[in-house]
């Protein structure tokens, strides 16, 4: 929300500490971290990039998410558990986020629809 106001306010020193803290908090990010971690991350970059018309922390997340190697067991699978309600949007950002190993979302899609989801 401070960084929301910052852009309406145009205050951009605040805007560049709150991107800069955020990108600190994605910086941290290791394959011992929990999905609620990256869940938080994802959504914030997520709707700073609707609100505020900038996809930079969302490529920062996405990018930092790219290069975990666990990444569809730790994120992608508990992300997708219900894809049918999430928006095109977000089926497209979980595309990028699998794009080396796109095998990896389609055994989540097809797990999900064998387990009637």
């Amino acid at each position: 929300d401070v960084n929301k106001m910052c852009h309406v306010f145009k205050v951009d020193w605040l805007s560049r500490r709150c991107g800069d803290y955020f990108a600190g908090l994605v910086g941290d990010v290791s394959t011992s971290i929990d999905y609620q971690t990256l869940f938080f991350l994802f959504e914030e970059a997520r709707f700073c990039s609707k609100t505020l018309k900038s996809n930079v922390l969302l490529d920062l997340v996405v990018q930092k998410m790219c290069g975990l190697e666990n990444r569809a067991e730790i994120f992608v699978q508990p992300y997708m558990k219900n894809y049918t309600q999430l928006e095109t949007s977000q089926l497209d950002i979980m595309l990028q986020i699998t794009r080396e190993n796109p095998v990896s979302l389609l055994t989540i899609v097809k797990q999900n629809i064998e387990n009637g989801a």
